[in-house]
């Protein structure tokens, strides 16, 4: 096979790489959530009402993980699964220098931050409010991302559904 072959064979298996893990993401959920949360007292499934407790709705919600991208790498390099524990589908606000911003086969904007390995970086998903504001961004850019904790993938740590902030 020649070079451009194996480019293309390759951005096909990333793309269905990432299309099973946005669709496990869409029809899963987070195994044992649903328990933790009935043990802390709250209802067992969003929506349902327990006695004295006050709905979902109504209470605070937890402050954002602050993060950088250079330590959510060294988490995820350290122990993927214990990582997993602590971002995984959490809010995060995540610090980082941009490495680079690029659109993946689905035409999301994906902004990819440092990290101290020169080969794996961040990998923020730009949600699609703030894919306009990422277009403004430079090579080198100090930012702060307010994001959704994602997994890893590829060896990258990933941060979903991401928007600047200010």
């Amino acid at each position: 096979m020649d070079m451009n072959a194996l480019k293309w064979v390759g951005i096909v298996l990333a793309g269905l790489l990432l299309l099973l893990v946005l669709l496990g993401a869409l029809l899963g959920g987070r195994p044992g959530q649903d328990g933790r949360r009935a043990a802390e007292g709250g209802p067992a499934r969003p929506g349902e009402a327990s006695v004295g407790v006050l709905p979902q709705s109504e209470l605070a919600r937890p402050a954002a993980i602050k993060v950088s991208a250079v330590r959510l790498h060294q988490d995820y390099e350290a122990n993927e699964a214990a990582a997993d524990d602590i971002y995984k589908s959490e809010q995060l606000e995540v610090t980082g220098s941009v490495a680079s911003i690029e659109k993946d086969p689905f035409d999301n904007t994906i902004v990819w931050l440092r990290t101290m390995d020169d080969f794996i970086h961040v990998q923020a998903r730009m949600g699609e409010s703030a894919a306009a504001q990422a277009k403004s961004l430079r090579k080198g850019q100090k930012v702060v991302l307010s994001c959704l904790g994602g997994t890893r993938i590829l060896g990258s740590p990933t941060i979903e559904d991401c928007a600047l902030s200010l």
